[in-house]
């Protein structure tokens, strides 16, 4: 179906309308042309319903063709404007087309007014199209900008090759690289070898369509240590990609506390009489039952998370308390697995207590873990 023209016609003269009109239905499409002839008319017409172009007459005795370009311009409507009369000079009309006017066309030769219609229409579609596909890039652009800024996820661009071009702060933060040191590392390097063969996958399912699925995966930190994440990576401009990381770290400390709460209570733990103690490779508390609430004054919710030392470590303690776990974790030798030992402890209140405590190793799938049994006997020493 052939769409409406739809015109806004400047004219003061309703015979001079009429040949405008027949000139446009050359065009081959039905016409609506309303005339207006004063700017408050011009006005109420554009607020008050869409038009495709505007044609107006250069000289009126109440009106012109600069003056209503300037009521169109104003109003905020995006029209061709194009001026039609038998009055107006070559040099006033490149004028009136510097100050946006799209065309003119002389009364004498409306012939000329169907091509120039049409060129028109499709110039200004086409110039509406591309300031829509820019508006879009720049709001695409936008978004992904407060992404990359938000700290919300880690944004890598990398090439197929393993070179890596750029990454947000929030990368950067996460794999513990300055930016001028991250753009000298290998990807391949940060990917420990037993999860080189997922890093495989994903190169195979870049080349085929483009996209990975999200996977989850181990990378390396500067420091050598490994931090879990959940990653997706899509093509840009071949070879360059885009890698999206976020950290699992405190999901995986959930998950893993969740586990071995629920192993404490499949064994009846929660009901043991002595309080017990779970900790992961860095020292942080995963799981404490209600007799260690008991024993330290300290609420389970409170302490999950933190790590051994600061929550029961007496402060002149706490240094060879780390250094010993560094050196278990690290090498899997240690003084305190599979003894018992007495040790000062520390409440919630500041004050200590003697404790015997035993350490048992938890095998799990992730990490090691390690379990302290503790017993208090302050008043048995005092006794």
């Amino acid at each position: 179906m052939t769409t409406t023209l739809r015109v806004l016609h400047v004219e003061d003269s309703p015979s001079d309308a009429k040949l405008v009109a027949a000139a446009l239905r050359a065009i081959g499409r039905p016409l609506e042309s309303l005339r207006v002839e004063d700017p408050d008319a011009m006005r109420a017409a554009l607020a008050s319903r869409e038009f495709d172009l505007v044609i107006s007459d250069w000289s009126m005795p109440k009106f012109s063709g600069p003056a209503a370009l300037k009521v169109m311009q104003a109003s905020g409507a995006d029209l061709p404007f194009i001026i039609v009369s038998g009055t107006v000079g070559e040099e006033l009309a490149v004028e009136a087309m510097r100050a946006g006017a799209s065309d003119y066309v002389l009364k004498h030769n409306l012939q000329r007014l169907p091509p120039a219609v049409e060129r028109e229409l499709r110039e200004h579609a086409s110039k509406k199209a591309r300031r829509q596909a820019e508006n879009a890039l720049r709001a695409s652009n936008d978004r992904f900008r407060r992404l990359s800024e938000s700290g919300i996820v880690g944004i890598v661009v990398a090439d197929l090759f393993g070179n890596i071009h750029d990454a947000n702060d929030a990368a950067l933060q996460l794999f513990g690289y300055a930016r001028d040191e991250v753009l000298k590392v290998k990807w391949p390097d940060m990917v420990p070898p037993d999860w080189q063969h997922q890093a495989a996958e994903t190169l195979s399912m870049l080349a085929t369509r483009g996209v990975s699925h999200l996977v989850e995966r181990e990378m390396f930190r500067k420091d050598g240590s490994r931090v879990p994440i959940l990653m997706g990576v899509a093509m840009l401009d071949h070879p360059e990609c885009i890698v999206f990381v976020a950290d699992l770290t405190e999901r995986k400390r959930v998950e893993a506390s969740l586990r071995i709460s629920e192993s404490l209570k499949a064994g009846m733990i929660d009901d043991a009489l002595d309080a017990i103690i779970a900790m992961d490779a860095q020292g942080k508390i995963v799981a404490f039952n209600p007799a260690a609430e008991r024993t330290f004054g300290h609420s389970r919710d409170a302490v999950l998370g933190r790590t051994v030392a600061e929550v029961i470590v007496p402060e002149r303690l706490r240094e060879e308390h780390l250094r010993g776990m560094q050196r278990y974790f690290a090498t899997g030798a240690g003084t305190l697995i599979g003894r018992r030992l007495e040790l000062p402890a520390l409440r919630s209140d500041g004050t200590e207590l003697t404790v015997e405590m035993s350490i048992a190793r938890v095998a799990t799938a992730e990490e090691p873990i390690c379990t302290a049994f503790i017993r208090d006997i302050t008043d048995r020493k005092r006794a």
